[in-house]
């Protein structure tokens, strides 16, 4: 997480607020289909980010970790 939010989510939780993080946990097979249904539509392509390829490549690492 970048610094920007480290600081906004401190400052929302020292004034009361509750945060809550949720993992959307999906399949591979999954999250290819997702990111091909982005740029196959030009409608979805405002979802894409380049970072998404990024991600993807770590995805592996993301499971290992959450199991």
């Amino acid at each position: 997480m970048n610094n920007k939010m480290d600081n906004f989510e401190k400052h929302i939780a020292e004034s009361g607020t509750i945060i809550f993080k949720f993992f959307l946990n999906i399949s591979k097979d999954e999250q290819k289909n997702r990111l091909l249904r982005r740029l196959n539509k030009p409608e979805k392509h405002w979802k894409f980010s380049p970072d998404d390829l990024k991600e993807r490549k770590l995805w592996d690492d993301y499971q290992y970790c959450y199991w």
